[in-house]
């Protein structure tokens, strides 16, 4: 009997898939890429011919966790109909209920965050957390269009400051320091913001 056989893009993904369950165990320095290999069911050369270093598939990784995320962010708020507070809160909850599903992908952002002095790595958090500011502002510049929200909000630093209470709730969530009530409390006196 034939097997099928994968394409390239498949292979690829099946790669990063492994990727992420081997940074997540420990690091980028000390994950293996005959593990990740082994994990993808192909060998490590094919990893190699995909990425071209460990470090290459590393930056890979990010990248593509960076922009999974924004996708399931801005999917989970396209149709949201009510004021422009609420669909932000909408979108703080949704991302705080994901937590627990991507618990892997962000140790692995956390891990990077380590790896700062690192050009490359710190250009990819750049990318990705510049991503995540500038889609709040569009939602909040939206808002002010709208009239739902209050027009002396300074959209940049508004977006900015939540994507620090991403990361602060993040990190509390990692270290088994979130508190749902606390989070909810914290959200909604950045919301107030836009309500003044």
């Amino acid at each position: 009997m034939a097997t099928k056989r994968i394409s390239a893009k498949e292979r690829k993904k099946m790669i990063l898939r492994a990727a992420i369950e081997e940074f997540s165990k420990s690091n980028y320095r000390q994950a293996k890429v005959p593990e990740i290999a082994g994990l993808a069911e192909v060998t490590e050369p094919m990893v190699y011919r995909h990425f071209a270093s460990k470090k290459n598939l590393f930056l890979a990784t990010l990248s593509v966790i960076g922009e999974k995320t924004i996708e399931r962010l801005e999917k989970s708020v396209e149709n949201y109909a009510h004021s422009t507070p609420e669909k932000i809160e909408e979108l703080m909850e949704n991302y705080l209920k994901s937590m627990a599903t991507y618990r892997k992908e962000l140790k692995i952002y956390y891990q990077a965050i380590s790896e700062f002095d690192d050009p490359e790595i710190k250009a990819v958090l750049d990318h990705t957390y510049r991503q995540y500011a500038h889609f709040i502002t569009s939602i909040v510049e939206e808002g002010k269009r709208k009239g739902d929200i209050n027009q002396n909000v300074d959209s940049n630093q508004f977006g900015w400051n939540l994507v620090g209470v991403l990361i602060h709730l993040s990190t509390f969530y990692l270290l088994d320091f979130f508190n749902p009530a606390t989070a909810k409390h914290l959200i909604q006196q950045h919301l107030r913001e836009l309500r003044e």
